[in-house]
């Protein structure tokens, strides 16, 4: 009995070492705490916070007062309010929507908030993101975007405008305020023959003074073939790589084909192994 009751002591010993070992080798986890503010607070604060989900707003003030939650962007409309009635507090939402694409939440802004004899009586926050892709500059000249690059300008807004490589345009132009993702469309029309879509060329690009322009030409690459000679016994004669368009040629080893009949070959004629021709 006692031998057995030290087995289970040295058992348990041996998992709770095992243990320790695997959460000592874990990375540590970092637990964001929610901040709480009262929105008088707030109201004298010389740079307002970014509120995060879960985030506590409470009032103290006379009167109830409207949260307000706005989209991102320059013209972000109004997603939903809650309304924080007097001693009582209210927890920041998480986005309400889906975002595009290349788009990750970063907070609200509080862009506005206003105050009549001292008592607060709307908060407006605006939401803020953070947008994975390739920001606009005078460095996309020549180069060739893929289809679905996200396309951003942190502070000026711009046109996109689709050419074929003859110059005509494909499509209408886009206006993409700051700060909004663009994704890249597809090639919109008929690929040509023989041709594989390679990607828009920035032919032009000018950013300037809260507005640009950005033209993008498309690209095709002609395909490529790879054309085998082979023998009909399966050996392969001679391989070679094309390009479309291109006419393929023979040279080498002489096709052989082999007998599967009592016959033999002449350049006049077929004779039987046993006549004598």
């Amino acid at each position: 009995m006692k031998n057995e009751i030290k087995i289970r002591k040295k058992r348990f010993l041996a998992i709770l070492l095992v243990m320790l070992i695997v959460l000592k080798s874990l990375p540590p986890i970092s637990v964001r705490a929610e901040a709480v503010y009262d929105l008088a607070e707030l109201y004298e604060m010389s740079e307002y916070p970014v509120l995060n989900p879960g985030d506590t707003l409470s009032n103290s003030g006379e009167t109830s007062c409207v949260i307000s939650y706005y989209d991102y962007g320059e013209y972000g409309e109004e997603l939903i309010s809650n309304r924080i009635d007097q001693g009582m507090s209210h927890t920041v939402f998480d986005y309400p929507g889906n975002l595009p694409d290349g788009v990750e939440f970063s907070g609200w802004l509080i862009s506005y908030i206003y105050a009549s004899g001292g008592v607060i009586e709307s908060v407006n926050l605006e939401a803020t993101i953070t947008i994975q892709g390739t920001e606009i500059s005078d460095s996309l000249y020549n180069t060739i975007l893929d289809a679905e690059t996200v396309l951003y300008h942190g502070t000026d807004s711009y046109t996109i405008s689709y050419y074929n490589q003859d110059g005509s345009e494909l499509g209408e132009m886009v206006q993409i305020d700051a700060n909004i993702p663009y994704k890249v469309i597809d090639y919109p029309s008929t690929i040509p023959e023989g041709s594989t879509f390679a990607g828009w060329q920035v032919s032009y690009i000018y950013v300037s003074g809260g507005s640009g322009t950005l033209n993008l030409t498309a690209q095709f690459e002609l395909k490529q073939y790879t054309i085998k000679f082979v023998n009909e016994n399966g050996e392969e004669l001679k391989r070679c790589e094309l390009t479309y368009g291109e006419i393929p040629t023979y040279s080498g080893k002489t096709p052989v084909k082999e007998a599967t009949a009592p016959f033999y070959a002449s350049t006049a004629s077929f004779c039987a192994e046993d006549h004598d021709c």
